[in-house]
């Protein structure tokens, strides 16, 4: 199990990388070309945290059998339309609001770490029922043409979004290092 717990901090902090290379990216001097090089490259790097990765570490923990696979390649092939919408599309703006259309998928490091606190609690078998529902789930979330309003960070307070993410990220990584060295 120290594999996964290890596996699942790595998805957390991939999430944590991809909130704060945001601010930085938008704190950079770059030219117009390292711009247009950045928007593609965030998205195969969210392709690989929030797409590949979560699949590999739900196969590697137990999602083998046929039915499982096809769940797990749906996840996947969710997540790469819904990259390439956002890439072409962005955001859907009413009202001077913007939303996103579907779940972004950098919400898997969000759900997946948080949700495995239930392999502390619950049988394996269980856990593996949860784990396909949750990828179901999110496959759907994520083409699903519903709006999900993008919280402004000036309207959060900077400061308090960018201390709230990584206080929640100690709290996880405390959690599953201590079951890691146990």
């Amino acid at each position: 199990m120290k594999e996964f717990y290890g596996s699942i901090l790595c998805i957390l902090y991939t999430g944590l990388v991809d909130v704060f290379d945001g601010l930085l990216a938008t704190r950079l001097t770059r030219t117009e070309s390292q711009k247009a090089l950045g928007e593609p490259l965030d998205s195969l790097v969210d392709m690989c945290g929030f797409g590949f990765a979560p699949v590999i570490f739900g196969y590697c923990f137990g999602l083998r059998e046929w039915f499982s696979v096809m769940i797990l390649a749906l996840y996947l092939f969710s997540c790469a339309p819904r990259l390439a919408y956002f890439d072409s599309a962005g955001f859907y703006r009413v009202d001077g609001t913007e939303y996103y259309i579907g779940m972004p998928t950098t919400f898997a490091a969000l759900f997946f770490p948080n949700l495995f606190i239930l392999n502390f609690f619950v049988a394996k078998q269980t856990m593996v029922i949860i784990l396909i529902f949750t990828y179901l789930g999110m496959a759907i979330a994520m083409v699903a043409g519903f709006r999900m309003a993008k919280r402004n960070p000036k309207r959060l307070g900077l400061p308090r979004r960018y201390t709230v993410l990584p206080s929640g990220a100690l709290v996880l990584t405390i959690v599953y290092g201590y079951a890691m060295v146990s």
